[in-house]
């Protein structure tokens, strides 16, 4: 049988896109055979809860293994119908409760059967202990931090007593409203800062009320607030605490016409710890 190479020839080149689809085709279906048939083989593990297999993700048991889970999460307790680890809340049924493996013990306890170790815990909760806490008032260790013990507001001033107080004043028949922070357990030269808010929550004013609770050899100071040298008030203990007196003037001011709930808040220094806060009430 003879061949017309010259016929053949024209043939492809009249069908040449043709041609080189089916060659194309051919080529896809012989690498994906190849690659299909150098893939690894991959076998479901189903040895534990939870597993993997290789073309998904096994999540249930076996029924052997669910059994198995099911008897020893029961052995765990005292051999009662819920199982519950010394250390933490029972599960019930079969399934684990959070933080507790699947045996029923604490996932913060030991891994022998669901019991805790008989080793004191960093945190004294035991009532029986005999260490003291520092949180315990009974406990012997005195509170030394600086703390605001209560503020007062009044509208007349005695630096010899700790005011009673009041919260409801009189814009039209007052001079000011001081203010009377107690503190206790403070020693030294200190700076209280007063920051007193009109009612409608902005900031009204910032008062440095510099105190000392021994003599100093200068009772004035320096300070980047004011051009002149500021007094330093020298406070006297009175029934326990140290008082230190702040103001707001109000009669002739802009405060005269903020009627409303103030809000007074005390300072220390350079913290910016709030040590204590009041509000009153100043009416028309």
């Amino acid at each position: 049988m003879s061949v017309d190479l010259g016929r053949l020839q024209a043939l492809i080149r009249e069908n040449r896109f043709a041609f080189a689809i089916v060659i194309g085709l051919l080529l896809m279906i012989t690498l994906a055979t190849a690659y299909a048939g150098s893939a690894p083989a991959y076998k479901s593990n189903s040895s534990g809860p939870g597993s993997t297999g290789g073309a998904g993700f096994s999540n249930g048991t076996s029924s052997t293994s669910r059994s198995a889970r099911i008897s020893s999460t029961k052995s765990a307790g005292s051999s009662g119908s819920d199982a519950r680890s010394s250390g933490g809340s029972g599960a019930e049924g079969d399934s684990p409760s959070a933080g507790q493996t699947p045996g029923g013990s604490s996932s913060g306890g030991s891994s022998d059967g669901g019991t805790n170790s008989d080793a004191p815990s960093s945190d004294n909760n035991d009532p029986d202990s005999d260490e003291p806490s520092d949180d315990d008032p009974d406990s012997g260790i005195p509170d030394t931090s600086s703390k605001v013990e209560a503020v007062v507001f009044t509208d007349k001033k005695d630096q010899t007593t700790i005011p009673e107080g009041k919260t409801v004043f009189s814009a039209n028949s007052i001079y000011s409203v001081y203010i009377c922070a107690t503190w206790k357990n403070i020693e030294g030269s200190h700076d209280e800062v007063l920051k007193l808010y009109c009612p409608d929550g902005r900031l009204y004013q910032t008062v440095y009320l510099p105190f000392t609770t021994y003599p100093l050899s200068s009772m004035t100071k320096s300070v980047a607030w004011s051009p002149h040298p500021v007094e330093i008030e020298l406070v006297s203990q009175i029934n326990g605490v140290y008082p230190v007196w702040g103001e707001l003037p109000v009669a002739g001011t802009w405060a005269m016409r903020l009627t409303g709930i103030w809000r007074a808040e005390i300072y220390l220094d350079d913290n910016p710890t709030c040590y204590g806060q009041a509000s009153f009430t100043l009416n028309p």
